[in-house]
């Protein structure tokens, strides 16, 4: 039988009357985000369960034990990742000042997190050290991130080949196979729902110009022509890092669908970003390792799509005002509330540290993401 939930009493209508600051995105310019709450107190609470986080870790960060050699460099897989940053002293320190920082008035901690959202200062040197700027020589090596504790490097070992394959310029036909079988398996958690159905190809055959097969137009007749556009990228200011510059590549691409086994097989790839013309690959009429390359391209332009706007705009920017909404029109004691309010108290402080740029996780993530950030991109 269903679970109940009690009707309404006139107590539980009241709100809380619990009113958050908010930081000022529409005087910003940015008039088509959602409202960014800011939660002082939460932030220091969440920061004093971060730091009983960097204690569970070390012991993961330590099972990065496994050597490499990496363009004529041989160390262990913690230094080719991490080199030579001493995670808990810069944390310790960004600890101190963070809460010295949450100690004073709310609103003067306001400019401080427009400053660190709309800064776009250019990283010139690896936070890392060299080892961390080294390129990969083998596709095996993709598995240096596998730790021995718990022993993700022996539960993983049966897959490096077959993944390695994936991206080996010498089989374009594995890279073309797995292409979309690895975004639907590996890609749900990030709600990266982005093929659409092709109907009319008008639009399509102008993007891809003379690569344009009569195939597709009969694919697209038999409802199973479908397209990732990922141009949303060739708007973004790239990230440079140790002078180099890191671009998400900006893709286009085109999948015709098996009917009977309904197997996406890629066709067309278009990809541009950074300063880079678009250039347009295809499935057999491109060179092996450059179609390898178009499929690598696209499958970053994916992931980075899934990680920002498929999990962090969705569960946690759009969450956050929702939670804010529920904070100030419910009462406490609202059955609603109640139901929501242990899951949900943690989302607004945690959005906050991470927009005042909290440098354990920066150093780490965000200064070597691909993208900067941009203050007219509201």
């Amino acid at each position: 039988m269903a679970t109940q939930i009690a009707p309404e009493t006139e107590a539980d209508a009241r709100p809380s009357r619990l009113k958050l600051p908010q930081f000022p995105t529409r005087e910003l310019g940015l008039q088509n985000v959602p409202a960014l709450p800011i939660d002082t107190a939460g932030m220091l609470d969440t920061l004093f369960k971060l730091s009983i986080r960097f204690k569970q870790r070390e012991q993961a960060l330590e099972g990065l034990s496994k050597k490499y050699t990496i363009g004529g460099k041989t160390a262990r897989a913690h230094e080719f990742l991490l080199g030579n940053v001493a995670l808990d002293v810069k944390e310790t320190e960004q600890l101190k000042g963070l809460r010295g920082l949450l100690t004073r008035n709310t609103m003067e901690i306001v400019p401080t997190i427009v400053e660190a959202v709309f800064s776009q200062r250019e990283s010139k040197a690896s936070p890392g050290g060299a080892l961390t700027t080294l390129a990969l020589d083998d596709p095996r090596q993709w598995s240096i991130s596998w730790t021995t504790f718990p022993d993700v490097q022996s539960l993983g070992a049966r897959y490096v080949d077959e993944w390695a394959a994936t991206v080996d310029v010498t089989q374009p036909e594995k890279a073309t196979e797995s292409f979309w079988p690895t975004v639907a398996t590996y890609g749900r958690s990030y709600n990266p729902l982005l093929p659409q159905k092709v109907r009319d190809t008008g639009e399509w055959r102008v993007l891809f110009g003379d690569t344009w097969k009569p195939a597709l137009d009969s694919a697209a007749d038999a409802g199973t022509l479908y397209a990732i556009d990922l141009r949303i990228y060739e708007t973004l200011e790239p990230q440079v890092v140790a002078g180099v510059t890191r671009f998400t590549p900006s893709t286009v691409v085109l999948m015709v669908q098996d009917p009977t086994t309904k197997a996406m097989t890629p066709e067309l790839i278009r990809v541009a970003g950074g300063d880079n013309e678009p250039t347009i690959f295809s499935r057999g009429g491109s060179t092996g390792a450059a179609w390898v390359y178009a499929l690598q391209a696209a499958k970053v332009g994916i992931t980075v799509f899934g990680i920002w706007l498929g999990h962090v705009y969705q569960w946690h920017i759009v969450t956050a005002a929702m939670v804010m909404t529920m904070f100030e029109n419910m009462s406490p004691s609202n059955p609603v509330y109640r139901l929501l309010e242990p899951q949900s108290k943690y989302v607004i402080p945690f959005d906050d540290l991470l927009l005042l740029g909290w440098d354990a996780r920066r150093r780490l993530i965000a200064s070597r993401q691909s993208i900067m950030s941009r203050g007219d991109l509201g």
